[in-house]
């Protein structure tokens, strides 16, 4: 939750909308996006029924009482554009709700009703539902919305910024190419598919990065026209074309090639991948996998950092001095630091901007976030904290400079995502990826840790959760970690031209084997595809930045969690059994090339206190006992990274903080929980936790830590 809370909506860059009940202003941004302008639309609270009907901040949240939750908009006031057939909202909710019914209805009565699904969204979220199907001529004055929220009893939903538009120009043409669009998915797929399980009669063995020359190795099948070919990262190793660089090989040949690394046009080649081909009548074809680096030349040597403790923070920001303070209060030694696309990179030089040579291109950087970040990391490594940097994507609509936003972001990204993927299908989004990536590891992991250091790196954010946080559209999950691998890749062997030890970590929620909404991704199958191109085109040592929050993120109770079990097809990885990720990384098959263990970092996770109220609070500090006590039996977790430091207004509801909210009567107070936190990892930690063992039902920790093997 530590990169969701920061997110800034694209509704909020809207001209005019409802927010709570209240018309304010905004800018024009939204013309270059393709809107005419929306109609807000007011809520008819009075009619509502079976809801608990609560106004928050800037937000309404509904929770369904009864059989048939229902809330009403007032009637229009007056005559709707013939175009405005898109109802737009932003919502924040943390189950799934498969059937929220829209109807259209008129003065005299009559209605016209639209079926569809709200997927789980744990930040605030744009969503967009089409009723040209059923609009017709509604639209009049009088007329008025009915909106069901099915008939899950419990289900609560947080909304803002209800309206009414036209379509935008993106979904009109995506509606007009979607058919096209997914026949290009399915024909992708399949050359995916059959290049994964190709058995080849040639292999690239070994990539060696050194500072001036790239060595080759491998083997070449019995055959005539072969050659090693060089395939850029922005390319499909599946859908080869306009190739450029092949080197002949002989039939049988065992061979090892030179190669420079700057090519004659300035591009480092330590982003490239090798494979053997074959070519007939000017095509090739691919006669083994590809191969990634192995080794890559580092700068700077000096020896791997790691945590004396596993206490950390997330989102850390120099700019609040009481977190600095309980960096030291609470003897944090890890951190984990947002780095938003949209503050760093600027297509122009000005008074605000450093430049940055990257493969004999200049690139901007935006000096007044670096002074910011400088400080931030700096604060960090003067203590001696392990750092990691979360690479968060914008998207076009909140990244400020439209060439930037027209270079980096993924192409297939749709609206509804907080954040995408970089664009990794063309050159210029991929070295402007890779500049921006050059930059922050060059910068932050220099021997002199002048600027601070920078460790580890966390590629984006939940991507089991991807149409949320990583979102590329509408992919099939192999396709979607395509994309995914070649950013871990390019973070991996940029990191590590600066840092020896730099690791990359997959960023999972707690969702493990089961998803509770069919737009995202088992964590179960996104890992065993990430393997699976570690073993055909060379692995590296990538981590996992898990979030074991508990099953609902609102009952701190884990210890009640009832979708969870020790197998490794639980549905879910909570605080209840933790176990079975440990578990899954020492089994032997998930090393890192088959010698050494994945390291596991839990980089977002914190217990809710409902309210403020003592037996609340208590609850919260209790939950944080229970997971600390089962984590310290376990050897393969290196850190807990704690979410959130403090409340915060913007989580719909949430409050997971270890201090009050900054607006409270108590501004940022300590929360039981922080005192808790202190203690942990110190000789007061089993006098602290005392407390929890009634609350959780256990006479002593040894109950609450599974002791059992873990099953398939």
């Amino acid at each position: 939750m530590n990169v969701r809370i920061w997110f800034v909506s694209v509704i909020s860059l809207l001209p005019v909308f409802l927010l709570a009940g209240r018309i304010v202003d905004y800018d024009d941004v939204l013309t270059d996006n393709g809107f005419i302008g929306p109609w807000p639309l007011q809520l008819h609270k009075a009619r509502s029924t079976d809801i608990e009907w609560t106004e928050q901040t800037g937000y309404f949240s509904f929770k369904a009482t009864g059989a048939t939750p229902t809330v009403y908009t007032l009637p229009l006031i007056g005559g709707l554009p013939e175009e405005y057939n898109v109802l737009s909202f932003e919502y924040f909710a943390t189950d799934y709700l498969d059937k929220l019914t829209i109807a259209l209805l008129d003065a005299g009565g009559n209605e016209r009703q639209l079926d569809t699904s709200l997927g789980i969204r744990e930040g605030w979220s744009l969503h967009s539902i089409s009723l040209a199907q059923i609009k017709d001529s509604w639209g009049k004055a009088g007329d008025y919305l009915r909106i069901s929220l099915g008939d899950k009893r419990g289900y609560v939903l947080n909304i803002r910024n209800l309206h009414l538009r036209a379509p935008t120009a993106i979904e009109k043409k995506r509606n007009k190419e979607k058919a096209k669009n997914q026949a290009s998915e399915r024909h992708l797929l399949a050359l995916m598919n059959s290049y994964l399980s190709a058995s080849f009669g040639s292999q690239v063995t070994r990539v060696e990065v050194g500072k001036d020359v790239l060595t080759i190795n491998g083997q070449a099948g019995n055959q005539d026209s072969l050659f090693l070919a060089e395939i850029p990262l922005w390319m499909d190793a599946y859908a080869l074309d306009d190739i450029t660089h092949i080197v002949p090989l002989g039939s049988g040949e065992v061979f090892e090639r030179k190669v420079e690394r700057f090519n004659p046009l300035g591009d480092d080649r330590a982003l490239s991948r090798w494979m053997v081909t074959k070519k007939v009548g000017g095509r090739l074809t691919a006669q083994s996998h590809i191969r990634y680096p192995d080794s890559i030349y580092t700068a700077n040597q000096y020896g791997e950092e790691r945590p004396s403790n596993r206490k950390g923070l997330a989102d850390f920001d120099a700019s609040r001095p009481k977190m600095i303070e309980d960096l030291d209060s609470l003897d944090i030694t890890s951190v984990n630091v947002n780095f938003w696309s949209r503050e760093i990179l600027r297509s122009k030089r000005d008074s605000a901007t450093l430049a940055h040579v990257y493969n004999g291109r200049t690139f901007y950087i935006n000096a007044d976030w670096l002074e910011k970040m400088d400080a931030t990391i700096m604060e960090a490594t003067k203590r001696d904290i392990i750092v990691s940097a979360i690479i968060l994507i914008d998207h076009p609509a909140v990244t400020p400079d439209k060439e930037i936003a027209s270079l980096l972001p993924h192409p297939d990204y749709d609206p509804s995502g907080i954040y995408t993927m970089p664009d990794l299908t063309t050159k210029e989004g991929m070295i402007h990826y890779a500049a921006m990536l050059d930059f922050l590891a060059s910068r932050y992991g220099r021997l002199d840790k002048k600027y601070g250091r920078i460790h580890h790196w966390i590629a984006h954010n939940e991507i089991s959760a991807g149409w949320v946080w990583t979102n590329i559209g509408e992919k099939h999950p192999r396709r979607y970690m395509d994309v995914y691998h070649k950013s871990m890749r390019a973070i991996y062997c940029i990191a590590r031209q600066y840092n020896p030890h730099a690791k990359v970590f997959i960023s999972l929620d707690h969702h493990w084997d089961q998803v509770s909404d069919p737009q995202f991704y088992p964590a179960t199958v996104l890992l065993a595809t990430l393997l699976e191109f570690s073993r055909k085109e060379g692995d590296f040592e990538w981590g996992i930045a898990y979030h074991p929050f508990p099953e609902s993120l609102f009952e701190p109770k884990s210890w009640l969690d009832k979708r969870v079990d020790y197998t490794y097809r639980s549905p879910l990885i909570t605080f209840k059994n933790i176990e079975v990720l440990d578990a899954w990384t020492k089994q032997p098959a998930t090393f890192f090339r088959g010698i050494k263990r994945r390291t596991i970092h839990f980089s977002e996770q914190g217990p809710n206190s409902r309210t403020y109220s003592p037996g609340d609070l208590a609850e919260q500090a209790a939950s944080l006992a229970y997971v600390w006590k089962k984590m310290k039996a376990l050897d393969g977790i290196e850190t807990f990274q704690y979410h959130f430091w403090r409340d915060f207004r913007g989580e719909g509801g949430l409050q997971l903080g270890l201090r009050r909210f900054p607006d409270d009567e108590d501004p940022s107070g300590r929360k039981p929980i922080w005192y808790l936190y202190q203690s942990l990892d110190t000789p007061k930690e089993d006098e602290a936790c005392a407390f929890a063992r009634p609350i959780i039902g256990v006479k002593n920790w040894e109950e609450v830590i599974y002791k059992g093997d873990v099953l398939e």
